[in-house]
Protein backbone atom coordinates (compact mmCIF):
# COMPACT_ATOMS: atom_id res chain seq x y z
CA UNK A 1 0.00 0.00 0.00
CA UNK A 2 1.26 3.34 -0.84
CA UNK A 3 1.94 5.79 1.97
CA UNK A 4 1.48 8.93 0.07
CA UNK A 5 -1.18 11.07 1.37
CA UNK A 6 -3.81 12.74 -0.37
CA UNK A 7 -3.74 16.84 -0.13
CA UNK A 8 -6.48 17.81 2.43
CA UNK A 9 -8.88 20.48 1.55
CA UNK A 10 -8.84 23.93 3.63
CA UNK A 11 -10.15 23.29 6.96
CA UNK A 12 -10.75 19.60 6.59
CA UNK A 13 -10.27 17.83 9.84
CA UNK A 14 -8.32 14.70 10.79
CA UNK A 15 -11.32 12.26 11.41
CA UNK A 16 -13.24 10.41 8.61
CA UNK A 17 -16.97 8.95 9.43
CA UNK A 18 -16.99 5.17 9.42
CA UNK A 19 -20.12 2.88 8.17
CA UNK A 20 -20.82 -0.68 7.37
CA UNK A 21 -18.38 -1.63 10.62
CA UNK A 22 -18.63 -5.58 11.18
CA UNK A 23 -21.01 -5.56 14.85
CA UNK A 24 -18.18 -8.36 15.96
CA UNK A 25 -15.66 -5.57 16.17
CA UNK A 26 -14.42 -3.75 18.73
CA UNK A 27 -11.77 -0.65 18.46
CA UNK A 28 -8.89 -1.78 18.78
CA UNK A 29 -9.04 -3.87 15.15
CA UNK A 30 -10.38 -1.30 13.82
CA UNK A 31 -7.79 1.50 14.92
CA UNK A 32 -5.03 -1.28 13.71
CA UNK A 33 -6.46 -1.51 10.19
CA UNK A 34 -6.49 1.66 9.72
CA UNK A 35 -3.21 2.23 10.96
CA UNK A 36 -2.08 -0.51 7.91
CA UNK A 37 -4.88 -0.13 5.54
CA UNK A 38 -3.94 4.00 4.69
CA UNK A 39 -0.83 5.35 5.55
CA UNK A 40 1.10 3.17 8.41
CA UNK A 41 0.97 4.23 12.13
CA UNK A 42 -0.85 6.77 11.08
CA UNK A 43 -4.67 6.25 12.64
CA UNK A 44 -5.10 7.96 16.16
CA UNK A 45 -7.95 7.14 17.64
CA UNK A 46 -11.24 5.49 16.99
CA UNK A 47 -14.80 4.94 18.04
CA UNK A 48 -17.36 2.52 17.67
CA UNK A 49 -21.12 3.87 18.49
CA UNK A 50 -23.03 1.77 20.83
CA UNK A 51 -26.46 1.36 21.46
CA UNK A 52 -25.45 2.05 24.97
CA UNK A 53 -22.42 2.19 26.79
CA UNK A 54 -20.36 -0.82 26.44
CA UNK A 55 -23.50 -2.59 24.85
CA UNK A 56 -24.48 -3.78 21.26
CA UNK A 57 -21.79 -2.12 18.56
CA UNK A 58 -24.32 0.44 15.94
CA UNK A 59 -22.23 -0.72 13.02
CA UNK A 60 -20.72 2.76 12.29
CA UNK A 61 -18.27 5.23 14.18
CA UNK A 62 -15.24 7.72 13.54
CA UNK A 63 -11.36 7.36 12.96
CA UNK A 64 -8.97 10.19 13.51
CA UNK A 65 -5.39 10.11 12.10
CA UNK A 66 -2.81 12.41 12.74
CA UNK A 67 -3.72 14.52 9.84
CA UNK A 68 -6.14 15.60 7.93
CA UNK A 69 -4.06 14.67 4.70
CA UNK A 70 -4.45 11.00 5.62
CA UNK A 71 -8.16 11.34 6.42
CA UNK A 72 -8.12 12.54 2.73
CA UNK A 73 -6.24 9.40 1.55
CA UNK A 74 -8.68 7.19 3.99
CA UNK A 75 -11.95 8.93 1.82
CA UNK A 76 -9.90 8.46 -1.36
CA UNK A 77 -9.05 5.12 -0.99
CA UNK A 78 -12.96 3.46 -0.35
CA UNK A 79 -14.68 5.58 -2.77
CA UNK A 80 -12.26 4.34 -5.56
CA UNK A 81 -12.24 0.99 -3.84
CA UNK A 82 -8.95 0.16 -3.15
CA UNK A 83 -9.35 -0.32 0.57
CA UNK A 84 -9.10 -3.34 1.52
CA UNK A 85 -12.09 -5.06 3.23
CA UNK A 86 -12.25 -5.30 6.92
CA UNK A 87 -13.17 -8.68 8.78
CA UNK A 88 -15.04 -9.54 5.48
CA UNK A 89 -16.92 -6.01 5.20
CA UNK A 90 -16.10 -2.86 2.47
CA UNK A 91 -16.15 0.11 4.70
CA UNK A 92 -17.54 3.02 3.85
CA UNK A 93 -16.04 6.52 4.55
CA UNK A 94 -16.73 10.14 4.68
CA UNK A 95 -14.74 13.02 5.60
CA UNK A 96 -16.28 14.16 9.35
CA UNK A 97 -16.43 17.57 10.36
CA UNK A 98 -15.18 17.29 13.82
CA UNK A 99 -12.73 15.74 14.86
CA UNK A 100 -12.67 12.98 17.91
CA UNK A 101 -10.27 14.59 20.15
CA UNK A 102 -8.90 18.16 19.70
CA UNK A 103 -6.10 18.46 17.97
CA UNK A 104 -3.93 20.09 15.33
CA UNK A 105 -4.83 18.97 11.76
CA UNK A 106 -1.50 18.80 10.66
CA UNK A 107 1.99 18.07 11.79
CA UNK A 108 2.94 21.21 10.82
CA UNK A 109 0.52 23.16 13.72
CA UNK A 110 2.50 21.01 16.70
CA UNK A 111 5.09 22.22 18.22
CA UNK A 112 6.85 20.20 20.58
CA UNK A 113 9.31 20.98 23.92
CA UNK A 114 9.04 24.79 22.89
CA UNK A 115 9.33 26.99 26.20
CA UNK A 116 6.02 29.48 27.36
CA UNK A 117 6.96 32.60 28.88
CA UNK A 118 4.34 34.84 30.76
CA UNK A 119 4.54 38.31 31.23
CA UNK A 120 4.59 42.06 30.13
CA UNK A 121 5.68 44.15 27.54
CA UNK A 122 7.12 46.62 28.89
CA UNK A 123 8.18 47.97 25.30
CA UNK A 124 7.77 47.76 21.97
CA UNK A 125 10.59 44.63 21.86
CA UNK A 126 11.14 44.14 25.40
CA UNK A 127 9.62 41.44 27.65
CA UNK A 128 9.21 41.64 31.16
CA UNK A 129 8.68 37.74 32.34
CA UNK A 130 6.83 36.86 35.26
CA UNK A 131 6.26 33.00 34.86
CA UNK A 132 8.28 30.62 32.31
CA UNK A 133 7.73 26.74 31.50
CA UNK A 134 9.64 24.38 29.72
CA UNK A 135 8.70 20.99 27.52
CA UNK A 136 5.50 22.58 26.42
CA UNK A 137 3.17 21.27 23.35
CA UNK A 138 1.05 23.82 21.18
CA UNK A 139 -1.27 22.90 18.71
CA UNK A 140 -3.07 25.38 16.43
CA UNK A 141 -6.82 24.39 15.34
CA UNK A 142 -8.01 26.64 13.11
CA UNK A 143 -11.48 24.76 12.82
CA UNK A 144 -11.94 25.89 16.24
CA UNK A 145 -9.93 29.05 15.78
CA UNK A 146 -7.65 28.67 18.98
CA UNK A 147 -4.27 28.19 20.16
CA UNK A 148 -3.85 24.58 22.85
CA UNK A 149 -0.71 24.88 25.27
CA UNK A 150 0.18 21.98 27.16
CA UNK A 151 2.07 21.87 30.30
CA UNK A 152 2.72 20.33 33.54
CA UNK A 153 3.03 22.74 36.78
CA UNK A 154 3.77 20.63 40.11
CA UNK A 155 3.06 17.27 38.22
CA UNK A 156 -0.59 18.44 36.99
CA UNK A 157 -0.78 18.53 33.71
CA UNK A 158 -2.82 21.86 32.66
CA UNK A 159 -4.08 23.01 28.91
CA UNK A 160 -4.16 26.52 28.55
CA UNK A 161 -6.96 27.66 25.44
CA UNK A 162 -6.22 30.95 23.32
CA UNK A 163 -9.22 32.10 21.41
CA UNK A 164 -7.89 33.99 18.26
CA UNK A 165 -10.31 36.45 18.90
CA UNK A 166 -8.63 37.00 22.26
CA UNK A 167 -5.36 37.66 20.44
CA UNK A 168 -4.83 41.21 20.10
CA UNK A 169 -1.65 41.14 17.96
CA UNK A 170 0.77 38.19 16.96
CA UNK A 171 4.23 38.77 15.82
CA UNK A 172 6.73 36.52 14.91
CA UNK A 173 9.76 37.53 16.45
CA UNK A 174 13.51 36.01 18.38
CA UNK A 175 14.03 35.56 21.89
CA UNK A 176 17.27 34.35 22.94
CA UNK A 177 18.34 33.55 19.83
CA UNK A 178 15.81 31.24 18.54
CA UNK A 179 12.38 31.78 16.64
CA UNK A 180 9.99 32.63 18.86
CA UNK A 181 5.70 34.12 18.44
CA UNK A 182 4.20 36.52 20.77
CA UNK A 183 0.82 37.10 21.60
CA UNK A 184 -0.47 39.87 23.06
CA UNK A 185 -3.97 38.81 24.57
CA UNK A 186 -7.07 41.28 25.73
CA UNK A 187 -8.30 38.19 27.78
CA UNK A 188 -6.65 35.60 29.51
CA UNK A 189 -6.32 31.87 28.55
CA UNK A 190 -8.81 29.53 29.31
CA UNK A 191 -7.21 27.18 32.06
CA UNK A 192 -7.99 23.77 32.61
CA UNK A 193 -6.59 20.85 34.15
CA UNK A 194 -6.64 17.11 33.73
CA UNK A 195 -8.19 15.01 36.10
CA UNK A 196 -8.60 11.06 36.37
CA UNK A 197 -10.16 8.56 38.11
CA UNK A 198 -13.42 5.94 38.47
CA UNK A 199 -15.71 8.89 39.19
CA UNK A 200 -14.28 10.66 36.16
CA UNK A 201 -16.54 10.19 32.98
CA UNK A 202 -14.68 10.22 29.75
CA UNK A 203 -15.98 8.15 26.80
CA UNK A 204 -12.26 6.86 26.20
CA UNK A 205 -12.95 5.04 29.48
CA UNK A 206 -14.50 2.08 27.95
CA UNK A 207 -12.09 -0.05 26.06
CA UNK A 208 -14.35 -2.25 23.86
CA UNK A 209 -15.42 0.59 21.50
CA UNK A 210 -13.07 3.79 22.04
CA UNK A 211 -9.05 3.21 21.31
CA UNK A 212 -6.27 5.83 21.06
CA UNK A 213 -2.73 5.98 20.78
CA UNK A 214 -2.34 8.67 23.69
CA UNK A 215 -4.07 8.30 27.09
CA UNK A 216 -7.22 9.78 27.09
CA UNK A 217 -8.58 8.05 29.81
CA UNK A 218 -9.46 11.81 31.49
CA UNK A 219 -11.15 14.81 31.52
CA UNK A 220 -10.20 18.14 30.76
CA UNK A 221 -11.89 20.86 33.45
CA UNK A 222 -11.76 24.25 33.87
CA UNK A 223 -9.29 25.44 36.17
CA UNK A 224 -8.38 28.99 38.16
CA UNK A 225 -4.86 30.33 37.92
CA UNK A 226 -2.67 28.03 39.03
CA UNK A 227 0.26 29.98 39.84
CA UNK A 228 1.43 31.29 43.34
CA UNK A 229 1.48 35.10 41.82
CA UNK A 230 -1.81 34.65 39.65
CA UNK A 231 0.52 35.36 36.37
CA UNK A 232 -2.26 34.58 33.64
CA UNK A 233 -4.53 37.32 35.61
CA UNK A 234 -1.78 40.13 35.97
CA UNK A 235 -0.02 39.60 32.44
CA UNK A 236 -0.88 40.11 29.23
CA UNK A 237 1.98 38.62 26.85
CA UNK A 238 2.45 35.06 25.97
CA UNK A 239 5.81 34.17 23.90
CA UNK A 240 6.20 30.99 22.82
CA UNK A 241 9.84 29.86 22.14
CA UNK A 242 9.94 27.15 19.41
CA UNK A 243 12.62 24.53 19.48
CA UNK A 244 15.00 24.59 16.64
CA UNK A 245 13.12 23.53 13.50
CA UNK A 246 10.08 23.72 14.39
CA UNK A 247 7.41 25.16 11.58
CA UNK A 248 7.15 28.52 12.54
CA UNK A 249 6.27 29.76 9.49
CA UNK A 250 3.22 27.86 9.10
CA UNK A 251 2.10 28.77 12.73
CA UNK A 252 1.84 32.49 11.87
CA UNK A 253 0.59 31.76 8.72
CA UNK A 254 -2.91 29.90 10.53
CA UNK A 255 -2.37 33.04 13.27
CA UNK A 256 -3.51 36.33 13.33
CA UNK A 257 -0.15 37.67 12.15
CA UNK A 258 0.41 40.83 12.67
CA UNK A 259 3.77 41.28 11.48
CA UNK A 260 7.89 40.47 12.27
CA UNK A 261 8.87 41.93 15.84
CA UNK A 262 12.63 41.10 15.64
CA UNK A 263 15.01 40.32 18.37
CA UNK A 264 12.92 40.56 21.52
CA UNK A 265 14.53 41.38 25.17
CA UNK A 266 13.98 39.26 28.05
CA UNK A 267 13.69 40.54 31.45
CA UNK A 268 12.91 38.85 34.97
CA UNK A 269 9.96 40.75 37.13
CA UNK A 270 11.47 43.18 40.18
CA UNK A 271 8.44 42.91 41.65
CA UNK A 272 5.36 41.09 40.48
CA UNK A 273 1.59 41.87 41.20
CA UNK A 274 -0.04 44.31 43.23
CA UNK A 275 -2.11 43.41 46.78
CA UNK A 276 -5.27 42.74 44.36
CA UNK A 277 -5.98 39.24 43.92
CA UNK A 278 -8.40 39.95 41.04
CA UNK A 279 -7.01 42.59 38.68
CA UNK A 280 -3.63 44.80 39.09
CA UNK A 281 -4.43 47.70 40.35
CA UNK A 282 -2.45 51.16 40.31
CA UNK A 283 -1.66 53.06 43.34
CA UNK A 284 -1.14 56.82 43.43
CA UNK A 285 2.67 56.67 44.97
CA UNK A 286 3.19 58.50 48.68
CA UNK A 287 4.04 62.16 48.60
CA UNK A 288 1.55 62.64 45.15
CA UNK A 289 -2.11 63.46 45.18
CA UNK A 290 -4.43 63.42 42.32
CA UNK A 291 -8.47 62.93 42.05
CA UNK A 292 -10.11 59.68 42.10
CA UNK A 293 -11.33 60.14 38.44
CA UNK A 294 -7.90 60.45 37.32
CA UNK A 295 -7.17 57.31 39.10
CA UNK A 296 -9.79 55.06 38.03
CA UNK A 297 -9.03 56.27 34.30
CA UNK A 298 -5.35 55.54 34.72
CA UNK A 299 -6.51 51.98 36.05
CA UNK A 300 -9.14 51.76 33.09
CA UNK A 301 -6.11 52.36 30.50
CA UNK A 302 -3.82 49.85 32.23
CA UNK A 303 -6.44 47.10 32.24
CA UNK A 304 -7.29 47.90 28.03
CA UNK A 305 -3.47 47.42 27.48
CA UNK A 306 -3.48 51.06 26.32
CA UNK A 307 -0.51 51.41 29.60
CA UNK A 308 2.19 49.37 31.35
CA UNK A 309 1.43 49.44 34.81
CA UNK A 310 5.18 50.16 35.12
CA UNK A 311 5.27 53.41 33.57
CA UNK A 312 2.11 54.77 35.59
CA UNK A 313 4.66 56.02 38.56
CA UNK A 314 5.93 58.65 40.53
CA UNK A 315 7.22 60.84 37.60
CA UNK A 316 3.91 60.31 35.79
CA UNK A 317 1.88 61.31 38.62
CA UNK A 318 4.04 64.44 38.75
CA UNK A 319 3.47 65.43 35.85
CA UNK A 320 -0.46 64.96 35.82
CA UNK A 321 -0.75 67.00 38.91
CA UNK A 322 -0.21 69.63 37.12
CA UNK A 323 -2.38 69.67 33.83
CA UNK A 324 -5.70 70.41 34.82
CA UNK A 325 -8.83 67.73 34.98
CA UNK A 326 -10.43 69.05 31.57
CA UNK A 327 -7.19 68.41 30.12
CA UNK A 328 -6.41 65.46 31.78
CA UNK A 329 -10.24 64.29 30.65
CA UNK A 330 -9.60 64.62 27.02
CA UNK A 331 -6.09 63.15 27.21
CA UNK A 332 -7.63 60.02 28.99
CA UNK A 333 -10.29 59.82 25.80
CA UNK A 334 -7.83 60.04 22.89
CA UNK A 335 -5.81 57.44 24.86
CA UNK A 336 -8.85 55.03 25.10
CA UNK A 337 -9.15 55.18 21.21
CA UNK A 338 -5.38 53.71 20.77
CA UNK A 339 -5.00 50.59 18.75
CA UNK A 340 -1.81 50.00 20.19
CA UNK A 341 -0.30 50.13 23.34
CA UNK A 342 1.38 53.29 24.77
CA UNK A 343 5.19 52.56 26.00
CA UNK A 344 6.13 56.17 26.66
CA UNK A 345 3.01 58.01 28.49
Amino acid sequence: MSTAAAAAPPGATATVRVSNIPFSAVAAELLAFFDSAVVAGAAFACEIAASRRGWLSRGHGSVQFDSAAVAARAVDLASSGRLPPFLGSRLSISAAHVDLLPRAPEFTLRAHGSSLLVGNRVAERELEVGRAWDDVRAEVIPGKRRVDLYLEHDSRRYKLEVLFEDIRECFGCRADGVAAILLQLTYAPRIHTAISGPTIKSKFTEERFHACKEDAKFAWVRALDFTPNNCFGECSTLVLKLREGAPVSDFLETLPFSGELGELTISSMDMFGSSAKVVPIVDCPSGFSVPYEILFRLNSLVHMEKLVARHVNGDLFKVLEDIPIDTLRRIFEKMNKLKSTCYEP
